[in-house]
């Protein structure tokens, strides 16, 4: 958990030097080095605390796997919010806004073809939202983990 905590403090740190998503997206557009930099911060913190939260979860959903206690998914890439939420590990509310969260991480991180390309106000706003689910969906997942293992 120590790097779950050291990428949320972070990714609150890059977000703190901007006074909003106002300021934030005129950074976005600027070509200043100095304001770009501080974009990237909170595009970096962005990618590694959704990164963080998808290897916990991985990690949660494996060992029920292993244990019997979920059944083995058909791509593990893809849909483990939903499955999460199917075990009842999480609310069907979180997950659908951690995966929209990382939906745009994927859109930042990889550019996909034929998709929209991500907008400073979606990263700014993304990050604030992340803030307040990562602690809520790991407290989740703790708590299910308990569950099935008292």
């Amino acid at each position: 958990m120590e790097r779950l905590d050291v990428d949320r403090a972070s990714l609150v740190n890059a977000v703190g030097k901007f006074a909003g998503v106002d300021e934030f997206v005129k950074s976005w557009a600027s070509t200043d080095p100095e304001e770009l930099n501080r974009v990237e911060a909170v595009e970096r913190g962005y990618e590694k605390l959704v990164n963080c939260l998808v290897e916990i979860a991985d990690l949660v959903e494996g060992e029920a796997v292993e244990q019997g206690r979920a059944p083995a998914p058909e791509n593990p890439g893809r849909g483990r919010w939903e499955r999460l939420a199917e075990a009842g590990a999480l609310s069907r509310a979180r997950a659908g806004r951690l995966g929209e969260l990382g939906a745009v991480r994927n859109r930042l991180q990889h550019g996909y073809g034929g998709l929209e390309p991500v907008s400073g106000q979606e990263i700014y706003t993304g990050a604030e939202r992340l803030l307040h689910e990562a602690p809520a969906t790991i407290h989740d997942l703790g708590n299910w983990i308990e569950e099935l293992w008292p």
